[in-house]
C-alpha cells in the first residue's frame, strides 16, 4: 500500500508578518502624531529624548506607536551618522555629538555636504539659505 504524501505548507517568509501598524484603527497614526507633537514639538532639538521622557503621558493606544517611532528615529540617526561621518569631520568637528547640534550644523552646510549625506538630512528638499 502506497501512502500518498501531502506536501507541507511552505514556511511563512521571515519579515512578512503583518506589521502592527496595519492592525491599528484608521486614523490612529495621525491621532498619536498629534499627541506626540503636543508633548514634544517638532522644532524641539531633543525630540527623541523628550518623547522617551514623556511616554507615560501618552494615551495607552499611542504608546506602541511611540515605540515604533523611537526605533525608526534611532535607525535613521544611525544611517545619517554613517552617511555623514566624513562631512561631520570636515564641517562640524567642533560640534557636540549630542543635542542635535551636528545635524543642525550639517543642515547649515547642506550645499557642501556629500550627496549621500544630503539625502538623509531631515530638512532635505526644503528651501535652504
Amino acid at each position: 500500500m502506497v501512502k500518498e504524501q501531502v506536501p507541507a505548507a511552505p514556511p511563512a517568509p521571515i519579515g512578512r508578518l503583518e506589521p502592527e501598524a496595519l492592525r491599528r484603527p484608521f486614523g490612529m497614526e495621525v491621532k498619536c502624531a498629534m499627541e506626540m507633537d503636543g508633548l514634544c514639538p517638532e522644532d524641539k532639538e531633543e525630540r527623541r529624548v523628550c518623547l522617551q521622557g514623556k511616554a507615560a503621558q501618552l494615551s495607552i493606544p499611542c504608546r506602541p506607536v511611540l515605540r515604533e517611532r523611537l526605533v525608526r528615529m534611532k535607525e535613521n540617526m544611525r544611517h545619517l551618522r554613517a552617511a555623514c561621518e566624513a562631512d561631520r569631520r570636515q564641517y562640524c568637528r567642533d560640534e557636540s555629538l549630542s543635542g542635535g547640534a551636528v545635524v543642525q550644523c550639517l543642515e547649515s552646510h547642506a550645499q557642501e555636504v556629500s550627496d549621500q549625506c544630503f539625502q538623509l538630512l531631515p530638512k532635505r528638499g526644503r528651501m535652504l539659505n
